[in-house]
This record gives C-alpha cells, sequence and structure tokens, in this order.
C-alpha cells in the first residue's frame, strides 16, 4: 500500500518536473508576445511595472501551486501510512488472540477424557 502510494508520488512529482518549467516557459514566451506586440507604446516605467507584475505574480503563483501539489501528495502518502501502522497493530493483535486460541484448541484435543477436559476449563 505504502510502495503504491510511494510510487504514484514519485509519478506525480515526475510529471510536475516537467510541467511546471514547459508551463513557465510558456507564459513567458506569451507575456513576450503580448510585450512586444500590443505594449510598445509604454514608457519605461510602466514596462517595469508590467514585467514585475507578471513576474512577481506569477513565478509566486507557479511555486505555490507546486508545493500545493506536493503538500497534498505527502498528507497522502503520510495518511496511507498511519492506516499502514494501525492495520499491522490491529493484525498482530489478532495475530496474539488467534495463537491463543490454538494452544487451546491443541490442549483440549489432546485431553483423553471428560477428567482431563474439566481440568483445562
Amino acid at each position: 500500500m505504502s510502495e503504491a502510494v510511494s510510487t504514484r508520488l514519485y509519478q506525480r512529482m515526475t510529471r510536475l518536473r516537467w510541467q511546471a518549467p514547459l508551463l513557465a516557459f510558456l507564459l513567458v514566451l506569451i507575456h513576450q508576445i503580448v510585450e512586444h506586440t500590443f505594449l510598445t507604446h509604454l514608457s519605461l516605467w510602466q514596462h517595469f511595472a508590467t514585467q514585475f507584475l507578471f513576474y512577481g505574480l506569477v513565478g509566486p503563483a507557479m511555486a505555490w501551486i507546486a508545493l500545493t501539489s506536493l503538500r497534498r501528495s505527502v498528507q497522502e502518502t503520510e495518511t496511507a501510512e498511519r492506516a499502514l501502522q494501525q492495520a499491522h497493530t490491529t493484525l498482530g493483535e489478532l495475530n496474539r488472540r488467534l495463537t491463543f486460541l490454538i494452544q487451546i484448541n491443541r490442549r483440549l484435543a489432546e485431553a483423553g477424557d471428560e477428567e482431563t477436559l474439566a481440568e483445562l476449563i
């Protein structure tokens, strides 16, 4: 269970590792095309402001999205690990009970007569 979650996390991180730079490249490309095609009339200060706003908002937004995705994946992994640990603890307890019942069953089966059986009970 944990291995499947870990593999899924690894696959998501691998996909994000390729998607984030590609998305950043496309956003910068679109911004540069818009800026050099439609915003050529802006003054130097306005040009600086558009650059600052674009890169000041897009970069942190992409980092936030990536970290949110990573956080969600880590949370899923931790939840799965806690569930696995709880299942392991439960199975251990059930195994101890079953071993005890098997020992009792053997003793009962070994009892040759009613008196020995009564002594066991």
